[in-house]
């Protein structure tokens, strides 16, 4: 499972923050793995899907103080 959102900062530049879920067997025993996630290498093929904003907008800022960015919307 792949979830997330695109959007510009006040430079133009592009955001990305997406959610991953991943299934896998480990020792055996199924198990599960997710969180952020900030880079992959699709091997050979992936479905994307994605939904433009219908009545706004979806910017980027950045919070100094938590040092981390924030959706703006407007």
């Amino acid at each position: 499972s792949l979830n997330g959102s695109v959007f510009p900062d006040d430079e133009g530049r592009r955001h990305c923050h997406a959610h991953a879920l991943f299934a896998l067997l480990e020792a055996g025993q199924p198990s599960l793995k997710g969180g952020h996630l900030k880079d992959t290498t699709v091997l050979y093929t992936a479905e994307i899907e994605l939904r433009p904003v219908v009545g706004g907008t979806i910017g980027y800022k950045f919070n100094s103080e938590t040092g981390t960015g924030t959706w703006r919307l407007d």
